[in-house]
């Protein structure tokens, strides 16, 4: 996601804009290590290939017979068709799982496009595997990601946090422990 794009919608400020931006490079950093993690497959793999490409050519030195060869190529044929699929799927993956944090990213966001506090990150990290398995039901063909995520937070109301407002009673002050303070709240309080 990027700055120019939160920028065209109406109603977002540049905090509300970096707020986002930062969510979503905690999100970048994670796929960013599973990407890490499928390059280091995908040198193994390579490593293995020079392998038995050197195994290959010490055949070849021995006058390996024909079938002999052809069974070692195709073998090598299978084991790399497998890590390139493995690769493939891999990728399909993380995109799949950017795709749908971009669109949850996108609904967690109050009346004036504020990003929602979550009481706590398991909390939100719960709601998006709630909100991934939502997109993939055939029941909720046709919803929008906002009416999705509705229906799903709607009755939580520990989900996020919430603004307490402040409470002044007229006449009393902050409790410390003095004597006059403590007369004050007992008066306010009709305690003799």
């Amino acid at each position: 996601m990027n700055r120019e794009f939160l920028k065209s919608m109406d109603g977002l400020t540049d905090e509300t804009i970096d707020k986002i931006m930062a969510e979503n490079g905690r999100d970048i950093q994670k796929a960013q290590g599973q990407l890490d993690a499928v390059k280091a497959e995908l040198k193994s793999a390579k490593e293995t290939i020079t392998t038995i490409t050197g195994e290959l050519q010490t055949l070849k030195d021995s006058n390996a017979d024909a079938e002999h060869w052809k069974g070692k190529f195709e073998e090598l044929q299978k084991d790399v068709a497998a890590k390139e699929q493995a690769e493939k799927e891999e990728k399909a993956r993380l995109e799949r799982e950017e795709n749908i944090k971009e669109r949850y990213n996108a609904v967690c966001v109050d009346k004036d496009g504020n990003p929602l506090e979550w009481a706590h990150d398991a909390i939100r990290a719960d709601y998006l595997k709630r909100f991934t398995d939502a997109i993939a039901d055939e029941a909720n063909t046709g919803k929008s990601d906002g009416e999705i995520f509705h229906a799903l937070t709607k009755d939580d109301g520990a989900a996020f946090k919430r603004v307490q407002p402040d409470v002044h009673l007229k006449g009393a002050g902050p409790i410390g422990g003095a004597a006059d303070e403590l007369a004050a709240a007992k008066a306010v309080m009709g305690i003799k």
